[in-house]
């Protein structure tokens, strides 16, 4: 018998007597008590034959070899040892504590309930086998204690100090070069609130959760089941929302994790997610979302703590939701859009991988306070995102102002959209069906740029009333890169318009990211109005990066009348433009300063290059009822009977004529605008700025002044005098000047006709 109370002993001297090298244990002496019986056997030779042993050791304070463990040390234990026949039997009960290091601030413990327990075997020569188990309870741990016990690396789990309970059980070999083998840990560890990483997300923790855990040959399997509550406690989330997450190690491979998470009648800000969303603040303004979710979640992290291969699948009931969007051009297609769109009862469906990404959609939309129904589908693979959407358009109504389209609000219609967005922000559609009642607008394969200019379209189909109640058929069909575009009936009022305003290029063409194609054209019928009609419209036209370079196009007005416009260019890439039309008062009575003009027919030439026009506009025999500036410089002159007739019956012109220049879109000089007629004749020139400034000046002279002027020409000084005083010719000069709505006219009489007037009605009546 051996026995003690309270005394050191050398961990290594024990070592020796025991014949087993304890080296698990820290190298320092302990203070013991035990009890210790032993028995052998002394050759003659010396030698010790027989050893047993039993012992009986209470201890105050254990640590263990740092070189295994870093993380308790045991406290008021008790070890039984058992040597026999060279086997050695070690069981140890004892309470333990956290150990952390040094400097770092201590871990509060709960000494009296935390047990751990472990048998330890050693026969002969085998390797050394230890069985053991771990309990504690309401114990606060550093996260890093967790990941050594759960041979994890950090970066899941923030370093907030967390409460758990426990209950571990254990077994591993020590070979005979001390490493250890054959570890297995299963784990029961209960926790009230644990914080995810911030890099991982930074929204919920988690809290009275379950961790179970199994470690065996180098494969570690973890579950935690447990509750969530969000960071900031003005959230709202339902007490039945649970999370659930598996990891899983296997040797020299990337930790695995898979995350269920669900949750109901959650409310949550927005701006919480604007972390993980590319440009997501500018179309989500802050504002508190309701909703309830069912998500899988699955990614790894590598031995550097990069997370990849992160999925997600997830089940989104979201009942409300406003998107900031502002778009002129939305504005324009519906009135009532203003830059704010209103989603609610959305059910979203999201299946996220790096390489393919869906998305569908199911929600109500709105514009103001009434709601249709829309339908998304995205799907992304690798650099593009292929989409299908049905969109109904009820509540509100739709304009599409190119083709004269008017959809009044309350009237059903759907909206079909199918094809594809590529990281290069380009779109293409290979499909838009738009339908509403027996109306129809068909587009295949349509490709528009980042800045929604359109690259190419294969075909389009166009069958609708329009807002002047006219049907409208047409269809265009791209072939060889050239299109073909054919049309019973048409209402072209709208298109007239531009034209005539010279906005024609902003109806088609300023669509175009850069076209060079054959445009051939067959239209039965084109309206220009609600009354007449283009028929039997054939032609082609060239177009090189927007730019026409030649048309040529022929047609019938009202079926009887010649129109024609050609268009070539020639080497010095100068273009010219030539067109006649006979009887063009429907073109005509769209200008505003004018109304009431009847027959005649009309010649237009223009040469056009480096962007500068020069153009000669030419209309004989016609009749005009009203031309209110003209009316107004009549009237001040006092020639009464001539304005009167003017604004009665109508005057008629034998020949208009007027040379102007435009240097761009915004700025014509004219320089010569001349017309003569039985009752009247005019010369005038002057500049026009678009929508800023009009400056005009000229002459008027009644025809018959100008008859008794030309019998006296062959006497030049009498022309310019008289034969008497008082004789001198009458008539008036002009000008005109202002802004647009506030132009200000001013007359004068003039009794000498300037040369230049006479020159110019000389050369019309001997071309006569």
């Amino acid at each position: 018998d051996l026995n003690n109370e309270k005394n050191y002993i050398d961990v290594y001297k024990l070592s020796k007597l025991t014949n087993f090298n304890i080296d698990i244990l820290d190298k320092k002496k302990l203070l013991i008590e035990n009890e210790n019986k032993f028995t052998f056997k002394i050759k003659s030779n010396r030698s010790i034959k027989n050893f047993e042993f039993k012992s009986n050791l209470k201890f105050d304070e254990m640590y263990l070899n740092k070189k295994y463990q870093d993380l308790i040390y045991l406290k008021n234990g008790l070890i039984k040892t058992e040597y026999k026949n060279k086997d050695l039997l070690i069981d140890l009960t004892s309470g333990f504590s956290f150990y952390k290091k040094q400097n770092d601030k201590k871990v509060k413990n709960n000494k009296d309930k935390n047990i751990i327990k472990l048998n330890i075997v050693k026969k002969n020569k085998e390797n050394i086998k230890i069985k053991g188990n771990l309990k504690n309870k309401e114990t606060y741990i550093n996260p890093e204690v967790l990941y050594k016990i759960l041979k994890i690396r950090d970066g899941i789990f923030s370093n907030n100090e967390i409460s758990i309970k426990s209950d571990n059980k254990f077994s591993f070999h020590i070979d005979k070069s001390r490493k250890i083998k054959n570890l297995s840990v299963k784990s029961i560890l209960n926790f009230d609130k644990l914080n995810l990483d911030k890099k991982i997300q930074n929204i919920i923790y988690l809290k009275n959760g379950t961790v179970i855990s199994n470690y065996k040959k180098n494969n570690l399997n973890i579950d935690i089941d447990s509750g969530y509550s969000y960071l900031k406690d003005s959230y709202k989330n339902d007490k039945d929302d649970k999370i659930n997450i598996k990891i899983a190690k296997n040797e020299n491979k990337d930790l695995k994790i898979n995350a269920l998470i669900k949750n109901k009648n959650n409310i949550v800000n927005s701006k919480e997610f604007s972390n993980y969303f590319k440009n997501y603040k500018k179309i989500i303004k802050d504002q508190d979302l309701a909703f309830g979710s069912d998500s899988q979640i699955s990614f790894t992290i590598n031995d550097k703590n990069k997370i990849n291969k992160f999925k997600i699948k997830s089940k989104i009931n979201l009942a409300n939701i406003s998107i900031n969007y502002d778009s002129s051009r939305l504005e324009k297609i519906f009135p009532k859009y203003k830059n704010i769109i209103k989603l609610k009862d959305n059910l979203i469906n999201i299946d996220f991988s790096p390489n393919k990404t869906e998305f569908n959609a199911i929600a109500k939309y709105s514009f103001d306070n009434k709601y249709d129904k829309i339908n998304l589908e995205i799907i992304k693979n690798n650099s593009s995102h292929d989409f299908n959407s049905q969109i109904e358009i009820n509540s509100n109504p739709i304009i599409f102002k190119d083709i004269n389209y008017y959809k009044q609000e309350d009237v059903s219609s759907e909206i079909i959209f199918i094809g594809k967005f590529f990281e290069n922000n380009e779109f293409k559609f290979e499909k838009i069906k738009f339908l509403e009642n027996k109306n129809k607008i068909l587009l295949s394969n349509l490709y528009l740029s980042k800045n929604l200019k359109i690259v190419d379209v294969e075909k389009l189909d166009l069958k609708y009333l329009n807002e002047n109640k006219k049907l409208n058929q047409l269809s265009i069909q791209k072939k060889n890169n050239n299109f073909l575009i054919k049309s019973e009936f048409f209402d072209g009022k709208s298109i007239i318009k531009n034209f005539l305003k010279g906005d024609s290029k902003n109806v088609l063409l300023k669509r175009f990211e850069n076209l060079n194609s054959e445009i051939y054209l067959n239209f039965d019928n084109f309206y220009i109005d609600d009354k007449n009609y283009i028929n039997k419209i054939i032609g082609n036209t060239i177009i090189k990066k927007n730019i026409i370079k030649s048309a040529s196009i022929i047609g019938k007005l009202n079926g009887i009348d010649e129109l024609n416009l050609n268009i070539k260019s020639n080497s010095n890439n100068e273009k010219i433009t030539k067109m006649y039309i006979e009887k063009p008062e429907p073109f005509l009575k769209n200008y505003k300063f004018i109304k009431g003009f009847k027959e005649g027919k009309l010649e237009y030439n223009s040469s056009e290059i480096s962007g500068v026009s020069k153009s000669k506009l030419k209309i004989y025999n016609f009749k005009v009822k009203e031309v209110p500036l003209l009316a107004k410089i009549l009237t001040l002159a006092s020639l009464q009977g001539i304005a009167d007739l003017l604004t009665g019956e109508g005057i008629r012109f034998d020949e208009f004529e007027m040379d102007y220049i435009k240097r761009d879109k915004n700025n014509t000089s004219i320089e010569e605008m001349y017309a003569i007629g039985p009752a009247i004749s005019i010369l005038m020139e002057g500049y026009i700025v678009k929508n800023e400034l009009t400056s005009l000046q000229g002459t008027l002279v009644p025809a018959t002044t100008i008859n008794k002027s030309i019998k006296k020409i062959p006497l030049i000084g009498d022309i310019l005098v008289g034969k008497k005083v008082g004789e001198g010719v009458f008539g008036v000069s002009f000008k005109i000047k202002g802004p647009p709505k506030n132009l200000k006219t001013t007359v004068n009489p003039v009794k000498t006709l300037t040369p230049r007037f006479i020159t110019r009605t000389l050369e019309k009546i001997k071309g006569n």
